[in-house]
């Protein structure tokens, strides 16, 4: 069995409860279970999305560049692109409704001063972009949410050790006079380094991972007062786990699944709403990487939760270069969507490419689509996704130079007279080297440009 309860566990539970709700201070401790037999290594297969349906994307870079492209029938288009957030727009979220983009920028030195910052921009239907607003945070942010009605922006900062939040004004404009700060400072003589920022689905709880705390902080929203409540219930992880991430699935019962990149494990935590804290439930940890498989120098990338809540997803990058391209792999977990229970044994799909730093799904009602941003190999693939059983299969690849995050903005637009991407034969096969690709000219267009993603040598990459 890959999970159980430890006896232990069961008898300390109230205790953690108890801690849990109590003020000011709020806590509790994931016991790991422990762990055993050989998972399935599952091969990339499955139904294929439907192809023939455009859809866009947009990609966050650690070039200074925010590409937008379009995606069909196994092609990607180039759209636009701007170079005006600043020099890391490492992370770039639309808007549920697809009007708006909001992007940090993962540097230390903004406008001559110690900081980094967030840029809200508009974008249309066919990609075109421009920046609305930009508002300074602690340096390095990391990661940000925004909420499901679009009025709530919170931030991650990775060197910063803060929790930002900041309101969203009519037409996407960042309100730079209402900026909340949570710094926090660790624990037991531990550094805090916050990674990511998620809310949950109706925006009414902000999650912040603090991937040197070992800790992920809960801070409800008061949306009478328009900030985040400063006190956390704070959810302790086992000494040098490293969360780097967190999905979020659930209303009543709220379950996360967080991966850890210091000890390759994914945990599992059910929290319930108990007064002014929360209940601690249950408390899992999951293998991320294969039985038997241990190398320092692979982490984890993203994890996410599918809208129907039955899988898991999280992506493991290999840093090292000079290794396998096969140790960069997707695991996939079965979910109950009714327990949050998660399958005894994953599946583990290829992905092509090196260090798969970011995914998403399609907004698609079965989410058919994941793409994928790898930031060592310089590119982006799009995979079709079967619903039933969760397998990956690859649909397309393009270079994109240092690509950090990606995500699909949820409308339609025609390419119009655009710079088609051609593929390689490495990318139809599923490889995703950072070569060069080939752009061809359209009758339409003056001249062609190229959109290259190569830049060997990039082992090593000192971000995190």
């Amino acid at each position: 069995m890959y999970s159980k309860k430890l006896p232990f566990f069961i008898a300390v539970t109230g205790l953690l409860t108890a801690v849990g709700n109590a003020m000011p201070k709020k806590e509790i401790s994931l016991v790991q279970s422990s762990t055993g037999s050989d998972p399935n290594n599952g091969t990339a297969g499955g139904k294929k999305g439907v192809s023939g349906a455009g859809i866009n994307v947009v990609i966050g870079t650690f070039v200074s560049r925010i590409n937008t492209l379009r995606f069909e029938g196994g092609a990607f288009t180039n759209l636009s692109h701007v170079n005006s957030t600043g020099k890391k727009p490492e992370f770039v979220k639309p808007s549920a409704d697809g009007k708006f983009l909001f992007t940090t920028n993962m540097v230390n030195d903004y406008d001559g001063k110690k900081s980094g910052s967030v840029s809200s921009l508009s974008i249309t239907p066919s990609g075109e972009m421009a920046v609305i607003s930009t508002v300074a945070v602690p340096i390095r942010p990391v990661a940000l949410d925004i909420s499901p009605d679009g009025k709530n922006l919170i931030v991650a900062t990775f060197e910063g050790a803060t929790a930002v939040y900041i309101p969203v004004g009519e037409g996407g404009k960042l309100d730079e006079k209402s900026v909340q700060l949570i710094t926090y400072k660790g624990q037991g003589g531990s550094i805090s380094s916050i990674f990511d920022a998620k809310f949950d689905s109706d925006g009414d709880v902000a999650f912040f991972t603090d991937r040197d705390a070992d800790s992920v902080y809960v801070h409800k929203f008061d949306k009478k007062g328009k900030k985040l409540v400063e006190k956390p219930f704070i959810v302790k992880l086992p000494k040098g786990s490293g969360p780097r991430n967190v999905a979020v699935a659930g209303e009543k019962e709220v379950d996360l699944y967080i991966n850890c990149e210091k000890t390759n494990k994914i945990f599992h935590a059910r929290l319930t709403e108990s007064g002014e804290g929360f209940e601690a439930k249950e408390a899992k940890e999951f293998p991320s990487l294969p039985s038997g498989k241990s190398d320092p120098m692979i982490f984890g990338g993203e994890i996410a939760v599918t809208k129907d809540g039955k899988f898991v997803y999280s992506s493991n990058r290999q840093t090292d270069e000079k290794k396998p391209l096969e140790d960069n792999t997707m695991v996939v977990y079965s979910r109950d969507p009714k327990t949050g229970e998660l399958e005894k044994t994953p599946k583990f799909f290829p992905l092509g490419g090196s260090s798969p730093r970011h995914f998403s799904f399609s907004p698609d009602a079965d989410q058919s689509k994941v793409i994928v941003a790898f930031q060592l190999s310089n590119g982006v693939s799009i995979f079709s996704r079967d619903s039933k059983d969760g397998s990956l299969k690859v649909e397309g690849t393009t270079s994109i130079k240092r690509a950090t995050s990606a995500f699909f903005f949820p409308m339609g637009g025609e390419p119009g007279k655009t710079k088609e991407i051609k593929q390689s034969s490495s990318a139809k096969s599923g490889e995703n080297k950072g070569h060069d690709q080939k752009v061809e000219k359209k009758s339409s267009e003056k001249k062609s440009a190229k959109i290259s993603g190569s830049e060997q040598g990039l082992g090593g990459d000192a971000e995190p």
